[in-house]
């Protein structure tokens, strides 16, 4: 059987989906993966930069530990605009809903730079930012 070729835009949104997924299992070694080496992670209060899935898991505690005692569930894509600037760079702007069950605990924006090296989309720098707030016209 013949595999069927993702288009860039398809490949970066499986990206995010693996973020998204891996943040819902508080996996940070896992969530890591879907970034290139050396990424920068800029919240509204910290600016981190993880060099392996240990460090990831360091850096992304505090975030982890306050997730887990309001209940956090799962997170939900709710909107994701990507704008290839070239045949290996992009930007992706994407609303988040945090969830306990089916509660919204919390909805967050984040936009992502992410290059294609070696054939693969990759994360190198994400910022967390309003859920409303979108960088790229649509």
């Amino acid at each position: 059987m013949e595999r069927v070729k993702l288009s860039d835009e398809d490949q970066i949104r499986a990206v995010l989906e693996n973020i998204a997924d891996s943040f819902s299992n508080l996996d940070f070694g896992s969530w890591l993966e879907n970034f290139h080496a050396h990424p920068m992670i800029l919240t509204q209060d910290a600016c981190m930069s993880p060099t392996d899935a240990a460090d990831a898991e360091t850096q992304m505690n505090p975030i982890a530990e306050s997730m887990r005692a309001r209940g956090f569930t799962r997170t939900r894509i709710d909107t994701c605009t990507v704008k290839l600037l070239s045949p290996a760079s992009s930007l992706a702007s994407v609303a988040f809903t945090r969830l306990a069950g089916e509660k919204v605990l919390e909805r967050i924006g984040a936009t992502y730079v992410l290059q294609k090296r070696e054939g693969n989309w990759g994360v190198l720098l994400v910022a967390s930012h309003d859920a409303e707030l979108s960088v790229i016209a649509t």
